[in-house]
């Protein structure tokens, strides 16, 4: 059986995992490292692979895995986006045997624990391989790929945020956006509240999941 995690009421998730032939798990755990724990907990399969719901998964993928991966405990996949992930160093998206976790632990967090739930998302996947690495159970398969879609990546349909030319006041604020100068008068990494209803409205804006609609302008 193939299982997938969602947070409880994320209906879109779950529909989406759903209708790709995915039995689904619901969670009250938000973060990236919950829900991996939670599947672990509740499924019994030989095998976790951790990804989120922004890849594409190529031929053969899983079968190239399991061939290069032979007797290692976690299998690095290619997500052709980083170079360390390129060239077999790292892994954001990863097989890792279920005997691995019950008798070590996948993170530093001892057996029975897959990830360390200090993390939201980021630094999980540098935990895993790290440890695999020092344990001597890591090994990448580069052939199987795995695609990020991530919008750092440039590569479509990765979500874009277009700003039509007509917003002025967006454009004038961006460019105008104010710093805090500290005593030398040197710019420091802090923002003045100030004329930042642009920076707002954005944040806002990319800080919810709705859902996609299809905006038809006036003839």
């Amino acid at each position: 059986n193939v299982w997938a995690v969602a947070h409880r009421g994320d209906t879109e998730s779950v529909d989406a995992w759903s209708d790709a032939g995915a039995l689904v798990l619901e969670t009250e755990g938000y973060t990236f490292a919950e829900k991996v724990n939670y599947g672990y907990r509740h499924t019994v399969e030989p095998w976790l692979f951790l990804t989120g719901d922004d890849v594409r998964f190529h031929p053969r993928w899983l079968t190239n895995a399991l061939l290069v991966g032979g007797r290692a405990d976690v299998i690095g996949t290619n997500d052709l986006g980083t170079d360390r992930v390129r060239n077999g160093y790292h892994a954001t998206h990863m097989l890792i045997r279920r005997s691995y976790v019950d008798r070590a632990g996948a993170s530093w967090d001892g057996p029975g624990i897959v990830c360390h739930e200090g993390y939201r998302h980021w630094y999980v996947d540098d935990e895993l391989v790290t440890a695999a690495k020092i344990r001597g159970v890591w090994t990448s398969a580069k052939s199987s790929i795995v695609e990020h879609m991530h919008p750092l990546f440039g590569v479509d349909p990765s979500p874009h945020l277009f700003v039509s030319d007509k917003l002025q006041w967006w454009i004038n604020e961006i460019g105008e956006y104010y710093w805090k100068r500290g005593g030398n008068d040197e710019v420091t990494d802090k923002p003045i509240d100030r004329n930042d209803h642009a920076m707002d409205t954005t944040k806002y804006l990319m800080t919810s999941r709705p859902k996609l609609a299809r905006f038809v302008g006036k003839p």
